[in-house]
Formats: C-alpha cells, structure tokens, sequence
C-alpha cells in the first residue's frame, strides 16, 4: 500500500530537509497557508525592514513632521481673511432712531420716532490681515524644523530598539531548537538506560523501586522536551508580533552553518543616536518654552479690505447702483498675559530643565554602552569556553556510570544524577554559545544603527 501524507506535515518535512522557501509555499497554496524560512537573523532584519508597521508608522510621522513645517512657513504671515463673503439681508422691521422733533417743525425738547435705513442690503467684501511682525509664528517654524530632526532620530532609535528585540527573540528561538535537539537525544539515553535496568529487574538484579525509578526519568526528560516544544512555539509567535507576519503565515528558523566567533574582542564603536535624540528633544523643549514667551510679545498685521454694498426698497438682491468702500491700515496687538499662558510658560520651563538632565543622563549612557556590551561580549565567551569543557566531563562521567551501573558496581541514583548533570550540562553549553551569537548581534545593530 502506497503511503499517504498530510499536506501540512509534507510541507513541515519538505522545510526540514532545507528545500527552501519556494517549495514550502508551493506545497502550502492549496491550503492558504504561506511559509516563510529564515536562515540567519539578517533575513529576519531585512523582512522587519520591509513588512514592520511599526517602522511604516515612524515614516509616516516624519513625513507628517515635514507637511507641518510647510504649515508653519504659512504661519509666519498667518494670513487670515476672505477671498469673498456675500451677505443678503432682509430687514423686516427697520431700527429706529430718536430725533430733535424741532428739525420736523415740532416743539424743542421733544423727539421723533424715525426709521432708519433700507429693508433690502446685499453686501459682497473680500478681505485679508497678513502678519508683518510675529514672533509667535517665526518661533513655531524653529520647532518645526527641529521636529523634523527628531522625527528622523526617533525612526532610527525605534529601528535599533526593534531590531534588538527581535535578535533577543531569534536567538531564543536557535538556543530552543538545539535544546529539543539535545533533548530528542537525552530522552534515547533515558531509554536506554530504562531499558538496562528492566533488564536487571528481570534477572532479579535490581528492585521495583529501580524500574520506577528509571522510568520516572524517562518521563521528566520526555516532558522537558515537550515543554521546551511548547516554549518554542510561543517565541515563534512572538517573532511574529515583533514583524508583524500573519498569523496565517508558517514561519520556520533554521540557521545555516555559522563559523564559531572570532576569540578577537570586536570592535564596538561609540553610538551617539540616543545622545542625538536627547539633545533633539532638549532643543524642542528650549524652542517651546521660547515660543511661550514669544506669545507675549506684540504682533503687527497689514489689513486690507475692498466691500461693495447695494441697498434697495424692492426685493432685489443684485440690481441697482453698488457703492464701494475699502481699507488699508495696520493692527498692533499687544497681548495681556492670561493665567492659562503664564501656566504654560512655566511648564515649558521646567521641561526644558527636565530634557537637560535627560541629555547628561544620555551622554553618560553612551559611553557606558560601549563597557557593556564588551563586557557581555566576553562574559558570554569566557561562559561558553567553561560550559564546553565541563558538559565534556559530565558525558564522560554519565557514560561510565552507566556501564558501571550495568555491571552492578554503583547505585541507580548515582546514575541518574549523573544523567541529569550532563542534560543541566548541554542545556548550559547551549544557552551561552547562543548568548555569544546574541552579544555579537547586539554590537553589529549597535554599530550599524547610529
């Protein structure tokens, strides 16, 4: 009988046996499931780059940072007014105005009732009021122009935040597959040793108690595989989040063969973007709270006005004769100072102060960056070279003991503690070679993005 595969687990097998990309998404189309393979945490970068909403959203606020720039270039003339304002006005009841009645050829000291006014005014202006001096204007134009500055910095720093984010992820994703690996062979170990001491139980060697025993362990290993299985699918999903891959896409790490890390400390270069970005931000707080206090200081605007005015007895909107009138003058305003805007200027003060300390906070940073990262740098190195040598050791001290305990020289517990040292062992080994991968990674975005 010919074997039959599920589709899915084809496309699982097909993945495993490092056919690519291509053939998994073939094989996945009739199922409307897409799959996508990493071999290295650059890839990963390089799609991030392509696919982040989050990095498409910081593009979309420094281009908004550039449109508000071409609004605060408006704003230094501020011009205001009408290109036309018509108005029809039908006065029902006419306003009335008193009189001397002697000019009516009344009695002195009395007054007249008179109407004043026609029912019927249609009324056509066109007007304007441009700034010629404001400060207020010119010191909004300043923070749109820093603002730009930092609208670009903060889309870099939010980059490198990104991208270490999701190199901590990948990483914890290559150290859970090595460990399910280690795992698939610690639990054929396991079983092996089980099957030692079945065989000693039947030739009435060992107790019960032995047989439980062993196969105690067998279980422990075989659910630590299944947790670390079920750990590994919950970073995967995380990587997701962080890039933003659909949750119909199937995404699959596997890492090609990576030469082991130069023992050569790597060069660490001095990263000024967060400084950069504090000194943007002290810059926009110092042009904020001038601005404040640039709202006190008057502003002269050129006015100009052009109406046209037709009145009649008749209902008639644009017939008869159109007078004119018009104007040009100037308008100073000097502001009074408001409780709101006396509030605001001392708020803009003290978060200037405030971005000052933040920018000494971030030089100090800068130059402790650089420590760090060396110092996890070697920290993980000098781990891995002792892990190495000791998982060595506890190998060869697991396999011995076994063969001793075959032949009955020393105790199962012996022998299972020895086991479970050379699983902590691997596991370890594991952990800070990928530590040093991930300390590696971390001085490359730290070097690149700045």
């Amino acid at each position: 009988m010919t074997p039959r595969f599920h589709p899915v687990l084809l496309t699982a097998l097909l993945c495993w046996l490092g056919l690519g990309q291509v053939q998994g998404q073939a094989e996945s189309r009739g199922q409307g499931i897409s799959s996508t393979v990493f071999h290295s945490l650059e890839e990963v970068l390089d799609y991030t780059d392509n696919q982040s909403l989050n990095l498409r959203n910081d593009a979309l606020r420094l281009d908004q940072a550039k449109k508000a720039k071409l609004a605060a270039v408006l704003g230094t003339v501020d011009i205001t007014g009408a290109l036309l304002s018509a108005q029809f006005t039908n006065n029902t009841n006419l306003g009335v105005n008193l009189f001397p009645a002697e000019i009516f050829g009344g009695e002195p000291g009395t007054f007249r009732e008179v109407e004043m006014g026609v029912q019927y005014n249609t009324n056509l202006t066109n007007y304007a009021d441009v700034k010629l001096i404001n400060p207020a204007g010119w010191s909004n134009l300043k923070l749109a122009n820093i603002n730009i500055d930092l609208s670009s910095t903060n889309q870099q720093v939010s980059r490198k935040n990104l991208q270490e984010n999701i190199a901590a992820n990948y990483y914890n994703i290559v150290s859970l597959q090595e460990q399910i690996e280690s795992s698939k062979q610690n639990l054929a170990a396991s079983d092996t040793l089980h099957q030692i001491v079945v065989h000693k139980y039947e030739e009435g060697l060992v107790k019960q108690q032995d047989v439980n025993d062993s196969k105690v362990n067998y279980l422990n290993t075989q659910e630590s595989l299944h947790q670390l299985e079920y750990l590994l699918e919950q970073y995967y999903i995380s990587l997701k989040l962080l890039c933003d891959i659909p949750e119909e896409t199937a995404v699959n790490i596997q890492p090609g063969k990576v030469a082991p890390p130069s023992l050569l400390m790597p060069s660490i270069q001095l990263n000024g973007l967060e400084l950069e970005q504090a000194r943007l931000q002290e810059a926009y707080a110092l042009q904020s709270y001038k601005g404040t206090k640039a709202a006190y200081l008057p502003s002269l605007s050129l006015q100009l006005s052009n109406s046209n005015n037709l009145y009649n007895t008749e209902f008639e909107p644009f017939t008869g004769n159109w007078i004119n009138s018009n104007y040009i003058g100037v308008n100073l305003n000097i502001p009074i100072p408001s409780s709101q805007r006396v509030s605001q200027t001392y708020a803009a003060k003290y978060d200037y102060q405030m971005a000052i300390n933040q920018t000494e906070q971030a030089r100090i940073k800068a130059s402790l960056d650089q420590k760090s990262l060396k110092n996890e740098y070697e920290k993980a190195q000098s781990q891995a070279r002792t892990n190495r040598e000791i998982l060595s050791l506890r190998q060869d001290t697991f396999y011995k003991n076994q063969e001793l305990y075959r032949e009955g020289l020393i105790s199962l517990e012996q022998t299972i503690n020895s086991f479970n040292a050379m699983v902590n062992a691997q596991y370890a080994l594991i952990s800070s070679e990928v530590s040093v991968d991930l300390a590696l990674s971390n001085i490359n975005i730290h070097n690149n993005i700045r």
